[in-house]
C-alpha cells in the first residue's frame, strides 16, 4: 500500500509535503549566497530554477523519498527529506533512510532543524519500518554535523575527499547513524 504525504506538528513548526503556492518562499529560501554555498550548489539561483526544482519536490514518490517543506508563521524556511532504501553514501541499503535538510539562513542558530528532524525521524522509523537513519556533510559544514548530534546520531566515519565542498572542491564528508534501538529510548515515553 503506497504511504500517503502526511504533515507533521511540532512546538513552532509546521512540516508538510510542498505545494506549487511555496514558489515565493521556496525561491527566497534558495536565492541566498550562503545557503548555496553549504549546498555547493550555483549562486545567483534564478526564478526558473526555483520552479523546476520545487516541481521535482513535489514530484517525489512519497515511498521513496518523503520532501518536507518546514513552515514557521507561515512562511516556508527550509526542508527536510529522507531517501528512503539509500545509505548516507548514496549506496543502495535497505532499512535504512539517508536524511538531508536545509534552513534558510535567517533562522539558522534557533533550533529549528533539530527540531524538524526530529519529528521527521519519529514519523519515519515506524512508518518505513528502518532500522537506521544516516546524514551525511562535508566537514567544512560544522553547523550541519552539529545539527546531527543534537539529534543524537553518532558519528560513523570520515570519507577523504568523497564529497564536494562550498568551494567546488574536493572535500572530506562525515557519516552519522541513528539506530532503530536508539530511536526507541530517545522517542518512547
Amino acid at each position: 500500500m503506497p504511504i500517503e504525504p502526511t504533515a507533521l506538528q511540532t512546538d513552532r513548526l509546521l512540516i508538510r509535503p510542498f505545494e506549487w503556492a511555496d514558489i515565493d518562499d521556496y525561491y527566497q529560501c534558495h536565492n541566498d549566497q550562503a545557503f548555496r554555498r553549504l549546498l555547493d550548489e550555483p549562486y545567483p539561483y534564478r526564478r526558473k530554477d526555483a520552479e523546476r526544482d520545487l516541481g521535482w519536490v513535489i514530484s517525489k514518490s512519497w515511498d521513496k523519498n518523503p520532501y518536507f517543506a518546514l513552515v514557521l508563521n507561515k512562511i516556508v524556511v527550509g526542508h527536510a527529506d529522507l531517501e528512503i532504501g539509500l545509505g548516507g553514501l548514496g549506496e543502495a541499503a535497505p532499512g535504512i533512510a539517508d536524511l538531508s535538510y536545509a534552513l534558510a539562513r535567517p533562522y539558522w542558530g534557533q533550533g529549528l532543524m533539530p527540531e524538524a528532524c526530529r519529528a521527521i525521524m519519529a514519523y519515519a522509523f515506524p512508518t518505513y519500518n528502518l532500522v537506521k537513519i544516516t546524514a551525511v556533510t562535508t566537514v567544512e559544514n560544522r553547523p550541519s554535523w552539529r545539527v546531527m548530534e543534537k539529534l543524537g546520531m553518532k558519528r560513523e566515519g570520515l570519507f577523504r575527499q568523497h564529497g564536494v565542498g562550498g568551494n567546488g572542491q574536493r572535500a572530506d564528508q562525515v557519516v552519522y547513524g541513528f539506530l532503530r534501538g536508539e530511536y526507541e529510548a530517545w522517542f518512547k515515553p
